[in-house]
């Protein structure tokens, strides 16, 4: 049989995992090659997409979304949801442990790595917590207690609660659909207190519970190994994973294109898909070009000092070109997926959209010194220019 070498422009965070679950005999290594270096290695800072693709593999998170976007059970085996969706309680999984770490050079006991529920409630507090500065932060704002929590009105998150070593419950202030989803990103995952405090360099050689461990982080590459201790087994009762090592390597200044032989998955930038689509021979490779789990959008600088004239930069004909169009009043707008924003102030979008149901949308522009603004509904089928 042929082996074939892939090559992705982007890479769903899933491929990776089942890669992992479905190879056929234990042992071995994943060669990546991946566009973007990870700067920060901390599930409560990390940004880009290599970040997060290595995150997936070092934390686990309460639940998660299998490939069909379901939500499923994780480090929580099962939950709870009462009192009309405002109450979650959590049976977490009893055979779950950090990776090996030190502190001061002494290795921690495996007794002293075991996972409870104290740990998930620390880890919610230090992703919530001011002193942080977390753009995760919000994952928790509807959870009772945040607020005082964050205006250093209280020293926990009282809505989050420790009921035994294996349950934790989180209650939040009102009825909220999408928080149990807020609990699969990877900002929301369980991390070993005595590590994140004292463990130097934590945020390159973090420590979780995941399937693979961090090696070594360098600018040329990072190198993960197999958590032999991993809580997970596959349908056939079978201890995962089954790689021992993952490679991920990233561009260097003397890079040759053709050099993607050496690698599994190589992901490439937009040019590189072209010069590969227009100009190579498919015979030792399959070009692929698949969707993520992520989003990206443009957004405006209000506190700009700068006057933007949309007419000379053309942006706004620009950016209604490449979207899509629908029409807004047909949207309920209690279920826009919208990008984070900072919880202590109304969003800008929230601000605009209600300014234009009392005709107030010339005002704004003129307080805030905005020659024009277009905002631009999307759902990929059409869009439409709101105001």
């Amino acid at each position: 049989m042929k082996y074939y070498k892939t090559l992705l422009i982007t890479i769903l965070i899933l491929f990776i995992f089942n890669f992992t679950i479905h190879a056929v005999n234990y042992g071995g290594e994943l060669k990546l090659r991946f566009q973007q270096l990870p700067i920060e290695l901390n599930p409560i800072y990390a940004a880009n997409e290599t970040e997060q693709i290595i995150i997936r593999q070092i934390f686990d998170s309460l639940v998660e979304l299998n490939d069909k976007g379901e939500l499923t059970t994780h480090l929580a085996e099962s939950w709870e949801v009462e009192e009309e969706g405002r109450l979650f309680t959590f049976k977490l999984r009893e055979e779950v442990y950090f990776h090996p770490y030190q502190i001061a050079g002494e290795p921690v006991p495996l007794s002293a790595r075991r996972v409870m529920a104290e740990d998930w409630k620390w880890s919610f507090e230090y992703l919530a917590s001011p002193e942080n500065k977390s753009p995760y932060a919000q994952l928790f704002s509807k959870v009772k207690g945040y607020d005082d929590y964050r205006q250093g009105e209280s020293k926990e998150i009282t809505g989050i609660r420790v009921l035994d070593n294996y349950q934790l419950q989180i209650e939040l202030t009102e009825s909220y659909a999408p928080f149990i989803y807020n609990l699969t990103k990877t900002a929301a995952a369980v991390m070993p207190k005595n590590a994140v405090l004292n463990k130097d360099n934590f945020s390159i050689i973090p420590t979780g519970t995941g399937a693979f461990k961090i090696n070594d982080f360098s600018k040329a590459q990072v190198n993960l190994v197999k958590n032999n201790n991993y809580w997970k087994n596959n349908y056939q009762e079978e201890v995962l994973p089954y790689l021992e090592q993952i490679q991920i390597n990233f561009p260097t200044k003397n890079e040759e294109k053709r050099n993607y032989q050496q690698y599994d998955i190589y992901q490439l930038n937009a040019e590189s898909y072209r010069y590969f689509r227009d100009n190579e021979i498919h015979d030792d490779y399959q070009l692929q070009k698949i969707p993520q789990d992520i989003y990206y959008f443009l957004a405006y600088n209000y506190s700009s000092s700068k006057q933007f004239n949309s007419d000379s930069a053309n942006i706004r004909n620009g950016i209604r070109s490449n979207l899509n169009k629908i029409d807004f009043n047909e949207v309920d707008s209690s279920n826009l997926m919208l990008p984070i924003s900072n919880n202590d102030q109304e969003s800008y979008l929230q601000k605009i959209y209600k300014s234009s149901q009392k005709n107030e949308v010339e005002n704004y522009k003129l307080e805030n010194n905005i020659k024009e603004l277009n905002l631009i509904s999307n759902d990929s089928k059409n869009s439409t220019l709101i105001t």
